[in-house]
C-alpha cells in the first residue's frame, strides 16, 4: 500500500492555521517595532536611566527610598543602576529585540506553538484512523512499517518553530541595525542574569538543540494522545492540556523543589525555551529538555506497541 504523500498544507484546516500564524506574526512585530520602539520602550528606557542617575548621585537614604518608591516598576537598586549609568542609553541590540518579540505582549506565542506543530499530523492521522486506513494497511504490510510512517510524518513538523525563531532573529538583526553588543541593553540586563551565554560560542548550538528537544516533546505528546483517541478536536485539546500541565510541573514542582537546594527555579521553566529569561545554568536547562524529550519519546514508542489495541480504537 502506497502512503499518501504528506504535505504541511495537506488540509484546509492546516492552511487556515498557517494564514492565521502569518497574521499573528506580523501583529507581534507591529507591537515590537511600532508600539514598543515608537512609544513605550524609548520612554521606559529614558525614565529608567534618569531614575538611576538620580539614585546614584544622591547619598541621602531618604532620597534613595523615595526614588525606589516612585519608580518601583523599574526595579531600582545599586547593582542595576551602576550598570545602566556606566553603559548609558544606546540603541537596543539584536538580542534585546529578539527577547522582546517572545516576551512583552507576545507571550501568547509559546502557548500557540504546540498547536502549530500538532495540528497538521493529528488532523491527518485522525482522518486515517476514522477511515480505518491502519487496519487496511496491516492486512497488506507490516504494522511496524506503519508505526515508522506515523513517527516520520509527525517529526516532519519539528523544524517549523525553529525556522520561525531563526527568521525572527534575522528580522531582529535588521531592526537593530546589526548591533550585536548586548552589554548596554537596559531591558536585557534585567531579564538575563548571565549575558555570558551570548558570548559563549556553543550557546547558539545549545539554544537550537534545546528548542528542537522541546518541540520534540510536543510531537511525542501528540503521538501518545493519538494512540488513545482518534477524534481530531479532542486529541488536539488533550495534547495542549498535557503540555500545559508539563509546563506547570516544571515551574511549580521541579522549580520549587530544587529551590530548597539553592538552585534558581527559573532554570526549570520549560516555557523559557525562546528567550531564556532568568536562566543562569545552561547545563540544567538543556539537560531538563533532553530528559523530557527522552521520557516522552519512550512513552510514545510504547504507546504503539500493541497493534490490536490501536486497531480496536480505530473500529470504535
Amino acid at each position: 500500500m502506497k502512503h499518501k504523500k504528506y504535505l504541511l498544507f495537506s488540509s484546509k484546516i492546516a492552511l487556515i492555521l498557517y494564514i492565521l500564524l502569518i497574521i499573528y506574526y506580523v501583529f507581534c512585530w507591529y507591537n515590537v517595532r511600532i508600539v514598543h520602539d515608537g512609544k513605550r520602550n524609548q520612554v521606559w528606557h529614558y525614565n529608567h536611566y534618569v531614575a538611576c542617575t538620580n539614585y546614584i548621585s544622591t547619598s541621602s537614604i531618604e532620597k534613595k527610598e523615595e526614588i525606589i518608591s516612585d519608580y518601583d516598576y523599574l526595579g531600582i537598586d545599586d547593582e542595576t543602576c551602576n550598570k545602566l549609568v556606566s553603559y548609558g542609553t544606546p540603541a537596543d541590540s539584536v538580542f534585546n529585540k529578539f527577547e522582546e518579540f517572545f516576551d512583552e505582549e507576545n507571550f501568547v506565542f509559546p502557548f500557540f506553538a504546540p498547536i502549530i506543530v500538532l495540528l497538521p499530523f493529528i488532523y491527518l492521522f485522525s482522518k486515517q484512523m476514522k477511515n480505518k486506513t491502519i487496519k487496511n494497511y496491516c492486512l497488506r504490510d507490516d504494522y511496524k512499517n506503519y508505526v515508522r510512517y506515523i513517527f516520520k510524518t509527525a517529526y516532519k513538523n519539528i523544524f517549523i518553530i525553529p525556522l520561525i525563531v531563526i527568521i525572527t532573529f534575522v528580522i531582529s538583526y535588521i531592526f537593530a541595525n546589526g548591533n550585536l553588543n548586548p552589554s548596554a541593553d537596559i531591558g536585557l540586563n534585567l531579564v538575563l542574569p548571565n549575558l555570558a551565554f551570548i558570548d559563549n560560542p556553543i550557546f547558539p548550538i545549545m539554544y537550537l538543540f534545546t528548542l528542537v528537544c522541546a518541540i520534540g516533546v510536543y510531537i511525542n505528546i501528540g503521538l501518545i494522545v493519538m494512540s488513545r483517541n482518534k477524534n481530531f478536536i479532542i486529541s488536539l485539546l488533550e495534547s495542549e492540556i498535557v503540555i500545559f500541565l508539563i509546563w506547570c510541573f516544571s515551574i511549580i514542582g521541579l522549580g520549587r523543589f530544587f529551590k530548597i537546594f539553592g538552585i534558581n527555579p527559573d532554570n526549570f521553566n520549560l516555557l523559557s525555551i525562546y528567550d531564556w529569561v532568568n536562566i543562569d545554568n545552561m547545563g540544567i536547562f538543556v539537560g531538563l529538555n533532553i530528559i523530557m524529550f527522552v521520557i516522552t519519546l519512550i512513552i510514545a514508542i510504547l504507546s504503539y506497541k500493541n497493534k490490536e489495541k490501536i486497531i480496536i480504537m480505530c473500529e470504535r
